[in-house]
């Protein structure tokens, strides 16, 4: 709130934690930032490649954002074969994306852990 073109602090506050609060919800939802044409191209579906920069669909956030069925249109997959072999892929590569997340997530929570162990023990120390 502006009052005789001042800005309250209290403002200041709720918008900066509202920003903040955003960031970490970002960053929560990170998404695999897999070469989406090295993938199509490991699958064998080379074709889709002009199909997926029309789309606009190249960047990995918008890519993992979309459903399945919304991604097999937009590249035109239509036999059940390929289909199963996109999802299977596309599957492998998002499971993967989570292991590495868990893991991450893993190593900086022992990380807080050690610390606080650490801090703990020295305060404990009893000389006698």
């Amino acid at each position: 709130m502006i009052l005789k073109g001042l800005i309250r602090e209290e403002d200041i506050d709720e918008h900066e934690e509202k920003y903040k609060k955003e960031q970490e919800d970002k960053a929560k939802k990170t998404l695999p930032h897999e070469k989406i044409e090295k993938m199509l191209k490991d699958i064998g579906f080379a074709q889709c490649i002009p199909k997926l920069k029309e789309a606009d669909i190249a960047d990995p956030e918008i890519f993992f954002e979309l459903d399945e069925g919304t991604i097999l249109t937009c590249l035109g997959i239509e036999t059940e074969g390929k289909k199963y072999r996109f999802k299977e892929k596309l599957n492998h590569i998002k499971e993967k994306h989570q292991k590495d997340l868990a893991k991450k997530q893993h190593e900086e929570l022992s990380e807080v852990v050690g610390e606080t162990f650490e801090k703990l023990q020295r305060q404990s120390t009893v000389v006698f």
